[in-house]
Formats: C-alpha cells, sequence, structure tokens
C-alpha cells in the first residue's frame, strides 16, 4: 500500500467515525455510503469496530445498522434508574420471549403457547419500554393485531439479530440454574453450533447424547459468556419461552382443534427418544383423540404431527393453527410419525 493510498484510507475512516457520532439514529452501511458520495465503507467500519472495541465507547452493528454506544460493564455507571424501570416481571419476560421467538404473533397466539391468558397491562410494559411494536394486522377473520420486536430490543440485549433462543425462566435448582443461565439471557450457540431459534435449540439437544456436557454460549447484559449444561437435565421450557413449574407437566397443550377432535402438544428432547424420531424432527405430538371426532381411528395419541397440507409444523403452536385453516367440509392430508416410519393420512374436518 502507497503512502496516499494508506492517507485515503485513513480519510475514509475518519469520515465514517464523524458520520457515526453526529447520527441521530443507527445507520446501516449503505446509508453511510450515501452520505459519503457511494465510498465503500465496510473495511472502515470493521477497522473502527476494532478500534473501539476495548475502550469506553464501542462501534457496534445491530440488525445490519452500525452506532456508538456505552461499553456493556461501563453502562450501569449511566443507566441504572432506567434499568431499575425496566426490570421486568416474569409474566412479562415470558410473553417478550414469545414474541421475540413467534413474531409476528397476536395477543390469543401468546396465550395459547404459555396456557394462560395474558394481562392487559404486560404487552403495555414493553411497548413503553420500546421492545415490543404492533407489526399490523393478522388477514383472518377478526383481523386480530400481532406484535414484533424493534430495533431497541436487539440493541438492549446486545444482539446482533433476532437469531437466538430468549430464556423466560430457569427452574430453580435444575441444570441450567447450576449452570448459571439466568431469565434474560439469549442462547446464540449451543455445542459449537449457531441457534436460530427456540425449535433449533430443541433439535439439537435431542440430537445429543443423554448425560453429555455441552458450551452453551449466552449474550447477557451486551455481553458474550459461555456455560457449560448437562444435556439430559437442561430446562428447555425456559429455552422455549413456556411457563413451566416443577409440579407440571413440562409441554403446554395446544387447545384450538377442536373440529379434528385432537389435543396437541410439543415436544421435548426425552418424549423425542420415546417416540424414536429421526435427529432434529420437529412436530406436534398427539396427546389425546375424541373418540367421537373426525380423527378417530386415522390418528392416535403418540403420533407426532410434522405437516399438514404438505406444509411442514414444527411445534402445537403451528400444527393447530394450519389445522384451523382448513374450511369445514375439506379434507386435510396430515403426514405423522408413527412406530417408526412416517405414516400420510387424510381426516375430513367438521
Amino acid at each position: 500500500m502507497t503512502l496516499r493510498q494508506a492517507q485515503e484510507d485513513d480519510d475514509l475512516i475518519r469520515a465514517v467515525e464523524a458520520t457515526l457520532f453526529a447520527a441521530e439514529q443507527p445507520m446501516s452501511a449503505e446509508a453511510i455510503s450515501g452520505r459519503l458520495g457511494g465510498a465503500d465503507v465496510r473495511e472502515a467500519l470493521k477497522a473502527l469496530e476494532a478500534h473501539y472495541a476495548e475502550r469506553g465507547i464501542q462501534l457496534v452493528e445491530r440488525g445490519k445498522n452500525w452506532h456508538f454506544q456505552t461499553a456493556p460493564d461501563l453502562a450501569h455507571l449511566l443507566r441504572s434508574e432506567r434499568e431499575q424501570l425496566r426490570r421486568l416481571s416474569r409474566a412479562a419476560t415470558e410473553v417478550l420471549a414469545i414474541v421475540a421467538y413467534h413474531e409476528p404473533v397476536s395477543r390469543a397466539e401468546i396465550e395459547a403457547i404459555r396456557g394462560v391468558q395474558t394481562a392487559r397491562g404486560t404487552l403495555d410494559v414493553l411497548m413503553e419500554a420500546g421492545w415490543v411494536r404492533v407489526a399490523g394486522r393478522r388477514e383472518v377473520p377478526g383481523r386480530p393485531v400481532i406484535y414484533a420486536t424493534t430495533p431497541d430490543f436487539l440493541a438492549h440485549f446486545g444482539l446482533k439479530s433476532r437469531n437466538g433462543a430468549v430464556v423466560s425462566s430457569v427452574a430453580p435448582g435444575g441444570a441450567a440454574d447450576k449452570a448459571g443461565i439466568q431469565p434474560g439471557d439469549v442462547i446464540i450457540e449451543y455445542n459449537g453450533r449457531p441457534v436460530p431459534n427456540s425449535n433449533n435449540l430443541v433439535n439439537m439437544v435431542t440430537a445429543t447424547k443423554p448425560g453429555t456436557s455441552v458450551p452453551v454460549k449466552v449474550v447477557r447484559d451486551g455481553r458474550e459468556r459461555t456455560l457449560n449444561v448437562t444435556v439430559d437435565e437442561l430446562d428447555l421450557q425456559a429455552e422455549r419461552g413456556r411457563q413451566g413449574r416443577s409440579n407440571e407437566p413440562p409441554e403446554p397443550t395446544e387447545q384450538g382443534s377442536e373440529s379434528f377432535g385432537l389435543t396437541l402438544g410439543n415436544l421435548t428432547p426425552q418424549r423425542s427418544r420415546q417416540l424414536q424420531l429421526p435427529s432434529g424432527q420437529a412436530g406436534a405430538v398427539v396427546t389425546e383423540v375424541d373418540p367421537g371426532g373426525p380423527s378417530a381411528g386415522a390418528i392416535r395419541p403418540g403420533d407426532v404431527i410434522i405437516a399438514v397440507n404438505r406444509q411442514p409444523v414444527s411445534n402445537a403452536t403451528e400444527a393447530g393453527r394450519a389445522l384451523r385453516q382448513v374450511q369445514a367440509g375439506r379434507i386435510a392430508q396430515i403426514l405423522v410419525w408413527r412406530d417408526g416410519t412416517q405414516v400420510f393420512v387424510t381426516v375430513r374436518k367438521e
């Protein structure tokens, strides 16, 4: 590199730095480039990110946008009052985890996943905090309001994207608790592999030999840390963002498939092994079949629904939603896992 090239690179880095310092909100690389005459700013951003990595302020990328922020280990010096105001209840943490995983999601879908009603003020608290927003309405009868997370959600939790599994609760004394996992942690890596969402996390755990101790990388207070957890005791209900107490059944049911006479539940690693599911296979387990319903004789308790009308489903909520979308009197094509093989069945909706 010539002296002139080095000078030009340094001038571009300084220009990018000045642009970001003056910006009123986070900026994408494309927006910065537009301010600087179309210059390629990618290398300059990486150079600035490395330069500020150990300083009191840091340059970070959140959702493809760049901005300066206080170093996470110093943030308490500047926002202790703000943190106190944003301390979430268990219910709010669970709702936030569900929105982050299922977005966009309606209040009714949140309640179906949690298994309890959501108080009117819970979503209001999350919206006032700036972490959840109204994302429109679902185009179904009644057009319910749907909710999604905001860029501030990514910034607060120190996340570069919406990938990961938000921990809503941890069973006291359980393996996750002993390993140091806390409510509000975001699991981004399991045994060296990225975690796109909660379903993928469950599939990864299911595919791991019981009793294995694996490294789990979480983001907490904007910083990454690695914890070791014993797989066969991992409290997956917490990572899945669902309510679970030690004296209650671990998998919530999805009530909403009455027209097919089915009650569905979510798979756990233990249930997947019992049913001898292939590694990584997702779906919804049938827990009850109404003997007088349309599915009697075609579907059995213990079947795992893995697709409805050729559309894969990964949990009870998705399966219930797919079944509800079938019009009355029409036939649903349902692919289930039964006795170690896939079975195709048809059921006419009442």
